[in-house]
């Protein structure tokens, strides 16, 4: 197995389809990045890792000893952490398709085996922005006023997740664990995510493989997580309630080693159910990889990660919408509490929408996302009528 750490948060997902849903992306990221930069207190460079998507990363930067080995106000550049690269074999020869429905997430609070652990965000995601950023560096995106530096600060080679690192606090003065009351309601059969790969087969490397995203209603009864359930499906990642036309595929997808990468950059709306309240963001420039075993009903992944960034905007906008269901009405629009949440969640604010960093004259206007997951085997099942969300206690 080579590639990375995992992490995770709530369920719904899609590549390219917007925060309502429309069509899927194509297309592969270039390798790493090129040149390192300076490093602080010098020593010999380190060779960058693979690059993301496809071919080999160029000589890192990192020098020294101990930490990023930077001691001054450039951070280091390097390929760090970042999925694997397709290490080539044959397009898939399945002749059934493989469902995976997440069986758990982990939303940065707990390890990968459900130890709670301050430190756990540090593991899931996936460096981004090719810096190997530190709280001292400079060659950084302006943080929004009053930020702590740390909020710069990577996490285990050069991983980018100001989400788990910055925002999970904040959620969990609404919900004590939000992994524990997310894991509960998958474990319920309330939700699930589901990855079906048309043509996947036993080989550790498959150039090409079909892949879809959907998103699991309520299945209504506790899944067996052994093949059997028959998960439903809601439309709203559907081209007109045709269960067999999703919205999200994954046309570049391949297996490296074991391991599942999704193959094209994209936008992932994800729904977090929390506090009975769903929370959604859009996922941008994201993506999936996943450790499986076997293939059909006798399937698993584990170390799944699910990697991009958020709009500080809307996930804003999004936080203020369902605050009042999450207090049961004392915490609305215009509330001092609230607003004092909304500046820390936009101090969370650690890169650039489009995934880029580096230019400290620019205004950090997104968040790191690293979201991890295990899946299990199941079926798809019927399509669900669509979602109606609950009352909004603060709208008379």
């Amino acid at each position: 197995m080579n590639r990375v750490g995992g992490g995770a948060w709530g369920a719904l997902a899609g590549v390219c389809i917007g925060v309502v849903g429309i069509v899927a992306c194509g297309g592969s990221s270039t390798g790493g990045p090129v040149d390192g930069g300076a490093s602080g207190s010098g020593g010999t460079g380190a060779t960058g890792g693979v690059g993301a998507f496809g071919g080999t990363g160029a000589t890192g930067a990192l020098g020294g000893t101990g930490g990023f080995g930077n001691s001054g106000s450039i951070d280091p550049m390097g390929d760090g952490t970042r999925p694997p690269a397709m290490s080539g074999g044959n397009p898939g020869t399945g002749s059934l398709p493989t469902v995976l429905a997440a069986s758990r997430l982990f939303l940065g609070e707990h390890d990968s085996n459900g130890v709670p652990k301050p430190s756990a965000w540090q593991a899931f995601g996936f460096n981004l922005d090719g810096i190997l950023s530190t709280k001292t560096g400079t060659n950084h995106c302006k943080l929004y006023a009053n930020s702590p530096p740390s909020n710069k600060q990577d996490g285990n080679g050069g991983i980018d997740n100001g989400f788990g690192q910055n925002i999970l606090p904040i959620l969990k003065t609404f919900v004590p664990s939000p992994s524990d009351e997310t894991n509960q309601a998958i474990a319920a059969g309330d939700f699930t995510i589901l990855f079906k790969l048309d043509n996947l087969d036993s080989n550790a490397n498959q150039s090409q493989v079909f892949a879809a995203l959907y998103a699991g209603a309520d299945l209504g009864f506790p899944p067996a997580f052994n093949g059997s359930d028959l998960w439903p499906v809601t439309p709203e990642l559907l081209n007109g309630g045709n269960i067999n036309d999703p919205r999200v595929k994954f046309p570049n997808s391949y297996v490296s080693g074991g391991t599942w990468v999704s193959g094209s950059k994209g936008s992932i709306p994800i729904t977090m159910v929390m506090g009975g309240s769903a929370i959604s963001l859009n996922i941008i420039g994201a993506v999936v990889v996943l450790d499986i075993s076997g293939t059909g009903s006798s399937a698993s992944g584990t170390k799944g990660v699910i990697g991009g960034v958020i709009s500080t905007a809307e996930f804003v906008g999004e936080i203020e919408k369902i605050a009042g269901q999450l207090t049961a009405g004392q915490l609305c629009p215009g509330s001092p509490t609230l607003e004092g949440a909304l500046t820390s969640i936009r101090q969370a604010s650690d890169i650039m929408l489009d995934g880029s960093n580096g230019d400290p004259g620019k205004q950090c206007d997104a968040i790191s996302v690293g979201i991890g997951f295990d899946a299990s085997a199941v079926q798809l099942g019927s399509v669900a009528s669509p979602a109606v969300p609950p009352p909004d206690p603060c709208v008379p």
